[in-house]
């Protein structure tokens, strides 16, 4: 299985639960759109591959996305990952989306809850968040 770090090309991945694999959505283009891959609980992870924080993160990161969130109905784990924010990204479609959320520190995860294709909740988390408490707010999110 290839998870998106170190080595892998920059863009936005997710997580598919069927192949039990992390697959390339998209490099070019344009910015992620919460809704593109239909309803669900969006959990976006920005990953900066020179951030030591996110160095610490992303165990906790991908337990949740490969264990934890595969036991609740329709969320939906994404991986942002550029070298650092927009600034250092081969990829136009993660930069982009870096400067569409808005996101000026990293680890930073995401939630938007997209309901009938419109989003109906957002919440932001900074740092480093263990992979239980990563699943304790997507539960509460996933209910809404």
């Amino acid at each position: 299985m290839a998870r998106p770090g170190p080595g892998m090309p920059h863009g936005i991945y997710y997580y598919d639960y069927k192949r039990k694999d992390w697959l390339l959505l998209r490099k070019d283009g344009e910015p992620l759109k919460p809704g593109e891959l239909g309803d669900g609980l969006y959990v976006i992870y920005f990953y900066n591959l020179m951030c030591g924080a996110c160095r610490a993160f992303t165990p906790h990161w991908m337990v949740f996305a490969e264990v934890m969130a595969g036991k609740l109905d329709n969320v939906i784990p994404l991986v942002v990952l550029c070298d650092w924010f927009s600034s250092m990204c081969d990829s136009k479609a993660a930069g982009d989306t870096f400067n569409e959320f808005d996101v000026d520190s990293t680890p930073t995860v995401i939630m938007v809850k997209v309901k009938g294709g419109s989003i109906i909740d957002k919440s932001r988390l900074s740092g480093v968040v263990s992979s239980d408490d990563l699943f304790k707010i997507a539960k509460r999110y996933a209910k809404l």
